[in-house]
């Protein structure tokens, strides 16, 4: 009997230390645009919205800082990085990290300002051989070369926006879903071990009765 005893006594000494593992602090982020989106919690869903949030360059230089709303989701602007550290701590030990690697930064679309200018410049101190009696004909080869230029730099930034608009919106979809696949793995891992647990426990307690039954 006092072997069962301390049986049960090591299993809910160990119950209480995988509860407290339980309440491991989580942080998953993403980018969208020039923007950190993400999401503080404790394995099982937990929200952390006492966590403060700091993000951290790949120099490990801190960027930006800010405190998870209620349901721990956080957005915050940040400095262009190849790639981030974001850490989640609630300030009692517990501590979470999540990289971003450069791969995942998405860039605003290059300033194209300075491409009208250039092409018109390129179009100016472009050789023109003027024939005698057709000014008439260069002065329009000249208009025309000019708006095919100004109309290919026109496509070209409308590109590069549009590629960064896509980018973005995939975030926004993407992202959301990755952190649910997070969460709802530290669920199941929770479950698991209160499953796990509880199976322990009933196999102990049928022990104890047959023990008590014999005697």
């Amino acid at each position: 009997m006092l072997k069962c005893c301390n049986v049960l006594l090591a299993l809910v000494l160990s119950l209480c230390s995988l509860q407290a593992s339980a309440h491991l602090l989580k942080v998953f982020a993403w980018m969208e645009g020039s923007q950190i989106v993400g999401n503080a919690y404790f394995a099982g869903g937990i929200s952390a919205a006492g966590a403060k949030i700091v993000v951290y360059d790949n120099n490990k230089r801190p960027l930006a800082q800010i405190s998870p709303k209620a349901d721990g989701s956080f957005r915050i602007t940040v400095p262009v990085s190849a790639g981030y550290d974001i850490e989640a701590n609630t300030g009692d030990g517990h501590v979470a990290h999540w990289q971003i690697p450069a791969s995942e930064v998405i860039t605003a679309p290059a300033e194209a300002a300075s491409q009208p200018k250039q092409a018109s410049q390129d179009i100016q101190t472009a050789p023109v051989t003027q024939i005698e009696n057709q000014d008439s004909a260069i002065h329009f080869n000249i208009l025309a070369n000019s708006d095919s230029a100004n109309t290919a730099t026109a496509n070209t930034v409308s590109s590069n926006e549009l590629n960064h608009m896509i980018q973005t919106a995939i975030a926004k979809e993407v992202g959301p879903l990755r952190m649910a696949l997070q969460q709802s793995d530290a669920r199941a891992k929770l479950s698991d071990i209160i499953g796990g647990l509880g199976f322990i426990f009933g196999i102990a307690g049928m022990a104890m009765w047959w023990r008590s039954r014999k005697s």
